[in-house]
C-alpha cells in the first residue's frame, strides 16, 4: 500500500529472478496478438539488457529469427535441429517456412 511518507521504489529488472536496478528499456510487440501501435516494455539492468534485446526478436518476428538460424546451418545441422522439436513445433516450422517459400516465389514473379 502507497501512502504519505511512502519511499518510491527502483525500477527492477525483467529478467527472471534479476532484483537488479533497471537502467535500460527494451520494447517489443507480439505481431500475432498485438497490432503495431501496441508495444511493451522490459525493464533491464546492465547484465540482462542484451539478453532480453536478443530475446525480443525471436518473440517479435519468429519468421525472421527462423530464417536467420536455417542461413547460419548446414542444411544437415537444420535438419538435426527439426528433429529436436516436438511434433507441434515442427509443424509450425514447416507452416513458417512454407509461407515464407510462397511470399519469396510471389516476389519473384512480379
Amino acid at each position: 500500500m502507497i501512502g504519505l511518507g511512502a519511499t518510491e521504489l527502483a525500477p527492477r529488472c525483467s529478467r527472471a529472478g534479476c532484483a537488479a536496478s533497471a537502467a535500460w528499456s527494451v520494447k517489443w510487440r507480439n505481431p500475432r496478438i498485438h497490432d503495431e501501435s501496441r508495444t511493451k516494455v522490459w525493464l533491464a539492468c546492465d547484465e540482462h539488457v542484451d539478453y532480453l534485446r536478443d530475446y525480443q526478436p525471436v518473440r517479435s518476428d519468429p519468421l525472421r529469427s527462423l530464417l536467420e538460424l536455417k542461413a547460419l546451418l548446414t542444411p544437415e545441422e537444420f535438419g538435426k535441429f527439426l528433429e529436436g522439436l516436438n511434433e507441434n513445433a515442427r509443424r509450425r516450422v514447416r507452416t513458417l517456412l512454407e509461407g515464407a517459400n510462397g511470399q519469396s516465389r510471389q516476389a519473384q514473379s512480379r
